[in-house]
């Protein structure tokens, strides 16, 4: 078998890039749950005040879904939980963030100076920061993905050949015999 590459960037190993991604997402959800909680300005711009209360309702949910999450990738590296599963919810959080952002981007450059009555300067600042973001969750989600192959990887070379038979997939549909 060809050993697992447990390398990454900056003399990292992928479980403490992990830990470090864990640990910057769980701060970046608090401060955005802080921020559209307490700090009025973040949604001043919307014009109605249900659609305000239905802003921060929803970004307040994605977020408290992103931090539990986090939470647990963040935990189960650290505790050195040999379970695969534990990474998923993160993976799947952080998919739906990365298409919620890229949809976000592609409103913000088609009707970003008329839709949102944004200056071609702010446009093309939060275009800037929407790429950044995007950019910088890929680069996380492919690193928790490789984490998480390598945990699959170890688990398979931990079962002996007993347990590795002792999983049989289900019978094929023309193997049943029905009287």
């Amino acid at each position: 078998m060809a050993p697992m590459n447990d390398g990454y960037c900056f003399c990292l190993t992928l479980r403490s890039a992990t830990i470090i991604i864990g640990s910057i997402n769980c701060i970046q959800c608090l401060g955005l749950i802080i921020c559209t909680s307490f700090v009025p300005a973040c949604i001043d711009n919307i014009p109605e005040e249900s659609m305000k209360i239905a802003t921060k309702i929803l970004i307040n949910f994605i977020y408290l879904t992103k931090l539990i999450a986090s939470t647990l990738l963040l935990s189960s590296v650290v505790m050195k939980i040999q379970s695969h599963a534990m990474a998923l919810p993160w993976l799947w959080t952080q998919t739906f963030e990365i298409i919620v952002v890229v949809i976000i981007f592609i409103i913000v450059l088609l009707f970003g100076t008329t839709m949102f009555k944004l200056t071609s300067t702010m446009c093309v600042s939060l275009l800037v920061l929407l790429g950044l973001h995007i950019i910088l969750s890929l680069f996380f989600w492919i690193n928790v993905l490789s984490y998480r192959e390598n945990l699959i990887e170890a688990l398979r070379q931990i079962q002996t050949p007993q347990e590795r038979l002792s999983i049989s997939p289900p019978p094929a549909y023309e193997d049943l015999h029905y009287e």
